[in-house]
């Protein structure tokens, strides 16, 4: 997913991540005195009949910028505005259908050329060995729930650069379900055990009631 027209920066010193900007024009209004939101138009899509609508939220406040997935009845977020949707905000589709769609509508905008890169301003645990970069996110939904994301980004110039994205429902350290990728969340258990245990001991990582968490008020 390259090559969009909006600009977006962020200054952390983590591996480029794909992330939907589109369209020359957008709507810029005050979120507070000290921030400013910047607001694109809807990009509109219909997929398996249906009609849906993404836009993309930039702000000085890099905690309120996202882009956001809009169907009839429901509302999703991707956070960190990398490919993945983070949060349904609103309705009871499951992520995974949600991510279907999204999916659906970044392939849209990637033909079309309305999609760049950056380096988002987000805590997350990464390690980058010669085959694969590995990222560990913790993230915290708006209904109580907190589960993990692993990101696995491959290195090799001959393999594609989509991320495979496997989230621990639980943040127990057992991987569930792919979200995004076409393996087996067995493939890289192994791996994932390795990186949170390394993470634990160096602090990057804590135990909160059972479960492991980024510890995301250290100082990166």
């Amino acid at each position: 997913m390259r090559n969009a027209k909006l600009k977006y920066s962020a200054s952390k010193k983590h591996s480029l991540l794909f992330i939907l900007f589109f369209l020359l024009s957008f709507l810029l209004s005050g979120c507070s005195s000290t921030a400013s939101l910047r607001v694109s138009p809807f990009y509109y899509f219909d997929y398996n009949g249906e009609s849906y609508r993404i836009r993309s939220i930039s702000s000085s406040d890099i905690t309120q910028s996202r882009n956001e997935l809009l169907g009839k009845n429901f509302l999703a977020a991707d956070s960190d505005q990398d490919g993945t949707i983070d949060q349904i905000v609103l309705g009871e589709i499951s992520l995974f259908e949600i991510q279907k769609i999204y999916n659906y509508g970044l392939a849209l905008l990637e033909k079309e050329h309305k999609l760049r890169e950056i380096t988002p301003d987000k805590n997350r645990f990464q390690y980058v060995n010669t085959e694969y970069t590995y990222e560990i996110r913790t993230f915290h939904t708006t209904n109580g729930q907190v589960y993990n994301q692993l990101k696995i980004i491959s290195n090799s110039q001959l393999m594609s650069k989509k991320p495979i994205v496997i989230i621990d429902k639980n943040a127990n350290g057992k991987l569930d379900a792919v979200l995004k990728g076409d393996v087996s969340a067995d493939k890289f258990q192994k791996k994932y055990d390795e990186l949170l245990q390394d993470g634990l001991q160096k602090k990057d990582f804590i135990m909160v009631d059972n479960r492991i968490l980024l510890n995301e008020k250290q100082d990166k």
